[in-house]
């Protein structure tokens, strides 16, 4: 019972019959967080609390009754209320126009595993702390792949479908398994192959619409960024574009050439970190997630397959909630992945589909490893 108090997106306590490995030891030390909060941070969160309560955005049980959750808003806006209330507010129009519920629940690309290919990403395993490795293979992002299998608008709704299973569904598994609120990444960015070639302006372009997702609407959800086998002329790109970021961001990034190993192992065990990244994990499979999450929702959609066959499957009463909350973690199966085929596949360019037409430019734009500032209007990008 008393997990579920740590839990944004749903109330639900683990099945009794779920085994749980012994808590990860840990402190938390870093400021901003609920463990360490001063007091007039303490002042700033009750008073969010208060005024989310009276615009009744904020109710019992809901994602927003959770001061890990609302810490994470705060520290994006360095705990400056009537900056972070704007921030809140913008979110939830964007949610409801971007209709988040419907697309978590019925979105796909339509060539995921040549999406797959063209860009590789995944998450695999977890961190010491508990926390779901994101591996992103920037190094082998092909944009000419990419455009003939999806379109920007795809990608982005790709971007928030992938979020929202995070926060829904791994953040949840991985607390259970950490034993205390899990809700932040350990992004690993390896820039192996990456040439002047590569980084032109198409990339760049979708890579600032991409992260601006993040920092719009996900802010303080990277933990830690490690930019691995970062090419020479990646110093020139990460000097400039190091001024637009906030300096709790730069905290959470460290750059490296190709030794990087010994640092990468004090933050992940070499068990769960792939061979192609110096770990002893030879189980990657770049088409499909690894971790604790994934055990979850293989019991849930088994117990639903079971529930159909005795004609008896219940509708879950938390599948989907207002503005105020959000779907179940434990009732939001992974059909996003399941339409891939489940052999793994060599990072090749798929043939080519005919081009789709290039849609239109997002027009609120940030920059993050882009070399391009933020509007003069913007806060510092935060993820």
């Amino acid at each position: 019972g008393g997990w579920t108090l740590m839990f944004s997106w749903t109330r639900e306590a683990p099945a009794e019959e779920e085994e749980l490995p012994p808590p990860i030891p840990y402190t938390e030390t870093r400021k901003g967080y609920p463990e360490t909060l001063s007091q007039k941070e303490r002042q700033v969160l009750a008073a969010l609390r208060a005024q989310l309560s009276d615009e009744q955005v904020l109710v019992k049980g809901n994602r927003w009754d959770d001061d890990h959750e609302l810490c994470r808003w705060l520290r994006a806006r360095q705990f400056q209320l009537p900056k972070v209330m704007v921030m809140i507010h913008d979110h939830i129009r964007w949610e409801r126009e971007f209709d988040v519920d419907g697309l978590f629940e019925n979105f796909q690309l339509p060539h995921p595993e040549e999406v797959k290919r063209a860009y590789p990403r995944v998450y695999h395993r977890t961190d010491r702390v508990g926390r779901p490795i994101n591996i992103d293979m920037v190094g082998q992002l092909d944009i000419a792949a990419i455009n003939r299998a999806a379109t920007m608008e795809q990608m982005i709704k790709d971007k928030v479908w992938e979020m929202e299973h995070t926060l829904r569904v791994k953040y949840p598994a991985c607390s259970r398994h950490a034993g205390r609120t899990i809700n932040q990444s350990f992004v690993i960015m390896d820039l192996r192959g990456l040439s002047l070639a590569k980084w032109n302006a198409q990339t760049r372009d979708m890579l600032k619409q991409l992260t601006g997702i993040l920092s719009d609407h996900y802010p303080e959800t990277m933990g830690a960024l490690f930019i691995i086998n970062a090419p020479g002329f990646f110093t020139v790109i990460w000097s400039v574009a190091q001024v637009f970021l906030d300096p709790g961001t730069k905290k959470k990034i460290t750059i490296l050439g190709s030794n990087y190993r010994d640092r990468l192992f004090e933050h992940v065990d070499p068990s769960n970190l792939p061979t192609a990244l110096g770990g002893t994990d030879d189980a990657l499979d770049i088409l499909h997630d690894q971790g604790p999450w994934v055990a979850k929702e293989t019991a849930t959609l088994a117990a639903k397959r079971s529930n159909t066959r005795r004609g008896s499957e219940k509708r879950g009463s938390s599948r989907r909630f207002s503005l105020r909350g959000r779907a179940s973690a434990t009732d939001s199966g992974n059909t996003h992945q399941s339409a891939i085929a489940s052999q793994p596949v060599q990072l090749a360019a798929p043939p080519p589909p005919p081009p789709p037409p290039q849609p239109a430019a997002r027009q609120r734009r940030r920059g993050f490893l882009c070399c391009i500032a933020p509007d003069d209007d913007e806060q510092p990008p935060r993820v």
